[in-house]
């Protein structure tokens, strides 16, 4: 962001493992294979964690 690569000129951001089945998403128990397992899913798809509320506040 800044006229070099010092330490006061540039974002640095980190990026963890994006997989469905990650640590971080932890979505390879999801299943669409029922109703029921379908409606299980979706409260776990939204729980799902993708992005900290800290890491978007700092992006807008």
């Amino acid at each position: 962001m800044g006229p070099d690569d010092g330490i006061n000129n540039r974002i640095e951001i980190s990026i963890d493992d994006m997989r469905a089945s990650g640590p971080r998403l932890n979505l390879n128990t999801t299943s669409v294979a029922t109703l029921s397992a379908s409606r299980s899913s979706i409260t776990t798809i939204d729980e799902a964690n993708v992005v900290p509320q800290t890491a978007l506040s700092l992006l807008q």
